[in-house]
């Protein structure tokens, strides 16, 4: 759970955030752009990040 929950958070996360902005680029598919392949892994994360910790501030009040 610790590794699942924010991998979902930044996996929908950055699709929710893409298809906002119109932005596409499939990595395997898509020929080579370093700024949009640092745009998607930067992107990705962040939000990974921001859910570790979301995820740890949640798990931590429920806990005591």
């Amino acid at each position: 759970m610790k590794f699942l929950i924010p991998f979902l958070i930044a996996y929908l996360g950055s699709k929710l955030i893409f298809s906002f902005f119109n932005f596409n680029y499939a990595v395997f598919s898509d020929p080579f752009d370093l700024v949009k392949l640092l745009i998607d892994i930067s992107v990705f994360i962040a939000l990974f990040v921001l859910g570790e910790r979301l995820f740890k501030t949640f798990s931590n009040n429920r806990h005591g």
